[in-house]
């Protein structure tokens, strides 16, 4: 949409690029659809009191007299019910809304997608001097001036909340440097380079072109949860994820043709 509609960047034929688009989208959605979690049996988890609310389900916090408020807590269940259900059954408060945790993870996922789409967009209206490496450290930048910011959006929610700096301080989420120094350093380095490759192929490629392909970053992410953490199980599932990415993949090399500089 951005590309060819909004920039009306460069394609061999709108109905050629639009077609390799819905290919794309195609595997894309057929990954996703292996991807999820079979639900087994037939359970109907209630919404219990507020006295055993804790115990059941997973929750975000949102009272003054939790001692852990604001935290997400997914594994927090004394229930053997609640434990043998699986992530498409399990429920978990958010916002003092309790929702299915498969739901509001595909929701949150959703936001992610609309706004990474966008995230790039910017780059549009960048001169040419002020593209690549020059780019990828105003964007650094910037997500550091908005992660502060964020931080003390948050610190002052929890201010009016709990009305108390030094309670207010003290739920803010740790940040374990002890334990995630060195796996999010890792982590930072591998995003930042994978970050400059997606920005210098979308102004190379285009918005269109550049920021479609690198959705092969799912299939990536495909292959470490089947090979590596055993998420996808099954014959069926992982046989259907195969075939989807190799759709996705046609998708993602249909749309490289159809690119004109």
């Amino acid at each position: 949409v951005w590309g060819v509609i909004i920039f009306h960047e460069g394609v061999r034929t709108v109905s050629g690029a639009v077609g390799a688009a819905l290919v794309l989208c195609i595997g894309l959605w057929g990954i996703s659809f292996f991807s999820a979690p079979a639900k087994v049996g037939h359970h109907h988890p209630q919404v219990e009191s507020s006295d055993n609310k804790e115990s059941s389900h997973g929750r975000i916090s949102m009272g003054k007299e939790d001692a852990n408020y604001g935290a997400l807590d997914l594994e927090n269940t004394n229930s053997d019910d609640s434990k043998s259900l699986p992530v498409a059954e399990t429920k978990v408060e958010f916002m003092g809304v309790h929702v299915m945790q498969y739901h509001l993870g595909i929701l949150m996922a959703f936001v992610n997608g609309f706004l990474a789409a966008t995230i790039m967009v910017p780059l549009h209206y960048a001169g040419p001097n002020t593209r690549g490496l020059h780019y990828s450290i105003s964007f650094g930048i910037g997500a550091a001036i908005i992660t502060i910011l964020m931080w003390i959006i948050r610190l002052l929610h929890n201010m009016y909340i709990l009305s108390s700096l030094n309670a207010a301080v003290e739920a803010l989420p740790s940040f374990h440097i002890d334990v995630m120094w060195k796996p999010g350093c890792l982590a930072g380095l591998i995003w930042s380079i994978g970050n400059f490759s997606g920005i210098v192929s979308i102004t190379v490629l285009g918005e269109f072109t550049g920021y479609s392909v690198t959705q092969g970053s799912m299939i990536i992410s495909g292959l470490w949860g089947i090979f590596w953490y055993n998420e996808i199980k099954g014959a069926r599932s992982i046989l259907g994820w195969l075939l989807s990415s190799v759709v996705a993949l046609g998708g993602i090399l249909w749309l490289s043709y159809e690119h004109v500089r």
